[in-house]
Formats: structure tokens, sequence, C-alpha cells
């Protein structure tokens, strides 16, 4: 192998190891909420908990909250509330200039600011550095999504990609974790892509990149 090729294969071989360690923690973390607070996290619905209103077209999440409860069981570094305010932060959020801001893996611009973007409602860092994003979400009565997370498994430091050091897990009532449901070309070279479904084609190929998993 070229010295190119041998530095993305360790550095593919990074990311792959750091978005397990965050699946584990996350996963462990709601566990740990689930035992305090109980097992269905629609229950956890009240005036001040991560989900007040589980029934609304828009579905507010109340990070400090949800960080809060997940907290008990991990250790944040910094819990930032955003509320679902349009905008970035004046100069950064999670450490990552608004300048450079985070690419889908077509390499257009990510939606970070707006209502439904990466961190409409907040973020948390962990202590390794790694970042979580929560942003606003539309329910229907009958989803068992909770929440959405986009996690960047080395915080500020580059890519800043979907695909690569940026992937996105789906956080269900009854607490489990996975990917994303949909088209799996979301994570291809396909001009659309954006690389949303890239962590569940890693997760059902036994956590690690398929021989054509596309990275450029």
């Amino acid at each position: 192998m070229t010295l190119p090729a041998l530095i993305q294969n360790y550095q593919k071989q990074q990311f792959l190891s750091s978005l397990k360690k965050n699946y584990s923690v996350l996963s462990q973390g709601i566990k740990y909420a689930q035992a305090q607070h109980g097992e269905d996290l629609q229950s956890w619905g009240c005036s001040d908990c991560p989900f007040p209103n589980y029934y609304t077209h828009q579905f507010r999440i109340q990070v400090p909250e949800l960080f809060n409860y997940l907290g008990e069981g991990i250790k944040f570094s910094e819990i930032v509330d955003k509320g679902g305010a349009s905008g970035l932060a004046a100069v950064t959020f999670c450490g990552v200039p608004e300048s450079e801001g985070y690419k889908m893996m077509n390499g257009r611009t990510m939606d970070t600011g707006s209502v439904g973007g990466l961190w409409s409602s907040g973020y948390a860092v962990l202590q390794d550095g790694s970042c979580w994003y929560v942003g606003e979400t539309k329910r229907s009565v009958d989803s068992d999504t909770m929440f959405n997370i986009t996690v960047d498994v080395n915080g500020p430091k580059r890519p800043n990609t979907m695909g690569k050091d940026v992937y996105r897990f789906v956080v269900h009532r009854n607490g489990s974790v996975t990917g994303p449901d949909g088209d799996e070309r979301d994570c291809s070279h396909l001009t659309w892509a954006g690389g949303g479904m890239c962590s569940t084609i890693i997760m059902n190929n036994g956590w690690s990149y398929p021989k054509n998993y596309y990275w450029k």
C-alpha cells in the first residue's frame, strides 16, 4: 500500500473504533437512565423532562434535561442548550469554526443551525472530545423514535464530514439505539447522498466498513 493509502486506512480504523465506543457509551447511558426513570422513554415526558410534548408535530427535545438524564451514567465536559433558535453560535459550535461547519458525504454544506438542523436543540461534549448533537425533530403519534443524535467522533478535528468522522444514531422508545432507517444509497458515491445511512451500513456489516464503502 502507498503511504497515503496507509494513512487513510489508519484514519478509518480510528474513526470506526471511536464510533463503536460512542455507540456503547450512549447505549449504556440510556440503560442507566432507564433504570432510574423508567424503561419506556416516553414515560419520561413531564414539564422538567427531556420529552415534555411527545405527540406534537414539531417535537421539542429539552437538551439540558436529556443530557442530565444520560449524564447520570455518562460524564460530559460541556452541555450547550440552543432551544431551537435559528442560526449558529457567534464563533463556534462544539469547537468547530462557523466558517468551516460540517459537510455531507457529497461535499455539500450540512444544515447546522435552522430548526431541524444538526444542533438546533443543542449539543454535549464528552470527556474524550466526542460531540453529540441533537436537533428538533418531527414525530407522528405512531413513531417509536424518541430522538436522533449525530455523533462527531473526534470533535472539532477534521474532516467533519458525514460518513467519515460524523454519524447518526436513532434512539427508540424502548431505549434501543440503531442507525437510521432508509435508503442505504444515502451512504454512497451518488451526488444526492448525504451520508445519513452510513452508521446503519457499518452496524449491519458487523461494525466494519464494507469493501465498497465510499471514501473520497
